[in-house]
């Protein structure tokens, strides 16, 4: 009796650990099913507030478990201590890596000055993001590559973001001082619709020894395809050009063959049509689009963060609806459950296409 009554003793003396451990870890399990699983959202942005959550759960765990364990006040102060100057020194070790970029990563997210799919240019590093994280940003480049940029770099370089609502597309081009400036200005206006930019304008940037330098802009409203439209301002600027007659070419030209005086130095548009079979002119059919292959996972990206935006306007107009209805039984009550339930079937649908963006991301 002696030895169970010992080892009933010793076994009541954990009883208040093994408790709260089991409650701890049940509310570790129920608050990540709750509020993360449930809803499917496994993207490396929506997993920073749930490793934010869980790692300050785990934390208090630990805590727990060293205040719960049965020893001696005195014990139980020096690895409370002891633990304190581990965590200090693991912080004091990795604050200018870890936990900067951590802080940083809080930081763009506070600030939200730009989304997945957007275009940002980083320093040399141009792109559209794919995912926002906890310690870096992903962008997608025009080869189709992704670079991983830390936040911290992020939050200490300046970032241009290209407006979701439109910019400003330009091309720069030196011409010489025998082009009579305000036919130039003209022409490259011209070149600027042509291109299916709105409100063209040119600017004279800089007078040079042999040239005039020329801005030629105009606004861009769908930026997704912000390369092949610099592209398209480029090419109609060269076929406006030399439908005009202008040659691009700088005066100083020089070259190792004999030219006739009066022929300008431009390719014959018929001469080469040969050579042309691949390639619309404007008014004909569409040309392929470069960005569908280029920004794919930004893409997937942008249209998962356009899909979880809808996703959250329409929760917030049903449980408006929802009040209305609790609150009054007015005659409109059969129009309100009618509108209720077309927000549910759209919720339904936006769900079921998240589970294929996010689907479709994660084998990518």
């Amino acid at each position: 009796m002696n030895l169970l009554e010992e080892l009933l003793i010793s076994i009541g003396a954990f009883l208040p650990l093994i408790w709260g451990v089991a409650i701890t870890a049940l509310l570790i399990s129920a608050v990540d099913y709750w509020f993360f699983r449930r809803r499917d959202r496994r993207g490396v942005e929506d997993a920073i507030p749930r490793q934010l959550v869980l790692l300050v759960m785990f934390a208090a765990l630990l805590v727990e478990v060293m205040i719960l364990v049965p020893m001696d006040a005195t014990l139980r102060e020096q690895v409370l201590g002891l633990m304190g100057v581990v965590v200090t020194a693991v912080i004091g070790i990795s604050s200018t890596t870890f936990v900067s970029n951590a802080m940083a990563g809080f930081l763009i997210r506070v600030i939200g000055n730009f989304r997945p799919g957007d275009f940002i240019r980083i320093g040399d590093e141009f792109g559209r993001v794919t995912e926002r994280g906890l310690f870096h940003v992903q962008i997608q480049t025009e080869d189709r590559d992704l670079t991983t940029l830390p936040n911290l770099r992020i939050v200490t370089s300046p970032v241009t973001v290209v407006h979701r609502s439109g910019t400003i597309v330009s091309a720069t081009i030196s011409l010489g001082y025998d082009q009579h400036p305000d036919r130039i200005l003209e022409l490259l206006r011209k070149a600027v619709e042509r291109a299916g930019l709105s409100d063209p304008f040119v600017l004279i940037r800089q007078l040079g020894d042999h040239s005039i330098t020329y801005r030629a802009s105009g606004f861009y409203e769908e930026v997704k395809q912000l390369l092949t439209t610099r592209s398209e301002l480029l090419r109609s600027i060269i076929q406006t050009l030399h439908e005009a007659g202008v040659e691009i070419v700088s005066p100083s030209f020089m070259n190792q063959r004999q030219l006739d005086p009066e022929k300008p130095v431009m390719p014959d548009r018929h001469a080469n049509a040969g050579h042309m079979d691949n390639y619309t002119d404007y008014g004909s059919e569409v040309l392929p689009v470069p960005e569908s292959i280029i920004f794919d996972k930004a893409e997937e990206a942008a249209a998962l963060e356009d899909l979880r935006e809808s996703r959250q306007m329409s929760l917030e107009k049903l449980e408006k609806i929802r009040e209305q209805l609790r609150e009054s039984n007015s005659p409109d009550a059969g129009s309100l459950k009618r509108r209720e339930a077309l927000l549910e079937s759209r919720i339904h649908y936006i769900d079921r296409q998240i589970e294929i963006h996010q689907s479709r991301r994660d084998q990518g």
